[in-house]
This record gives structure tokens, C-alpha cells and sequence, in this order.
């Protein structure tokens, strides 16, 4: 099943809607230069669109950049994870508690053990 939280979907979507930007914003651009003759308007509109796939694209950059670097997934909070951990049985104390993302939908989890 098809995921628009998956990294890769949202970036071949949002690499397609920028296609569909830039070949309406050459068009426009290109019948308003010849028919008004306004030459200045081919670069003001690629400003234009480099603005809007900037700004669209942003937060896809953060997060594959947060993934990159192993950071803890957003959806997880590690303080949260401390207690149902404490509970099971034998463990002492948690401690070294790592969480990443193996990928856009699946988390990794180790815990450290103490050597006595």
C-alpha cells in the first residue's frame, strides 16, 4: 500500500509537482514575454519557482538529513520508552537506550547492558 509518510513517495511526488511548476511557469512566461514583450519576466518567474520547490521541499530535506544522522524518530519519545522497559522482568535499570530509524516506517530500539 501506497504511503505519502514514506520518504521516497513524498519526494518522486514532490520531484513531480515541481516538474508540472517549471514546465507551466516556462509556458506562462514564455507567451507573456512574446506577447508583451516583458523580458524581465523569464527570470523573475524562475526565482519564483526556485522559491516555491525551496520551500516545499524543506522539510523532506530535514528529515532525510534527521535520518541520515540516526536521529530518534519523531514519533518516539525515549524518556516514554524508560518505563515499560523498567518493568520487565530481570532488568535493573535502562540505561544506554538507543532508538533510529531503520527506514520511514521501521524504528530500531537497543538497550546497553551494564557490565558488573
Amino acid at each position: 500500500m501506497l504511503s505519502f509518510d514514506e520518504l521516497n513517495i513524498r519526494g518522486s511526488l514532490l520531484h513531480m509537482a515541481a516538474d508540472a511548476l517549471v514546465s507551466a511557469g516556462v509556458v506562462v512566461a514564455g507567451a507573456l514575454t512574446l506577447w508583451m514583450g516583458w523580458i524581465w519576466l523569464d527570470p523573475v518567474v524562475s526565482l519564483l519557482i526556485a522559491a516555491v520547490i525551496l520551500w516545499g521541499t524543506w522539510g523532506l530535506f530535514k528529515q532525510s538529513l534527521h535520518m541520515l544522522f540516526d536521529g530518534v524518530p519523531d514519533s518516539v519519545d525515549p524518556d516514554a520508552e524508560h518505563k515499560p522497559l523498567q518493568g520487565l522482568p530481570d532488568v535493573t535499570e535502562v540505561h544506554d537506550l538507543h532508538v533510529w530509524a531503520m527506514g520511514t516506517s521501521q524504528i530500531a530500539l537497543i538497550m546497553g547492558r551494564q557490565n558488573d
